[in-house]
């Protein structure tokens, strides 16, 4: 049996997040928008945990 402390550990959960799907690589576009939302609602993404989802962008750029 192997002493070491294991390297990671996998655990399920249930977890109040916010998923924000990047869809654009046009980062002044993508500044522009969120600034338009936070100025909607500035509390928006307050003590908020956020996933940033960037497959999009993979998707659409593959040397990103």
């Amino acid at each position: 049996m192997n002493s070491e402390a294991p390297a990671f550990k996998i655990k399920t959960a249930n977890l109040p997040v916010l998923q924000l799907h990047i869809i654009t690589p046009d980062l002044p576009l993508l500044k522009k928008a969120l600034a338009l939302r936070l100025n909607q609602t500035p509390d928006f993404f307050a003590s908020t945990p956020i996933v940033l989802e960037l497959s999009a962008i993979a998707e659409s750029d593959p040397s990103l």
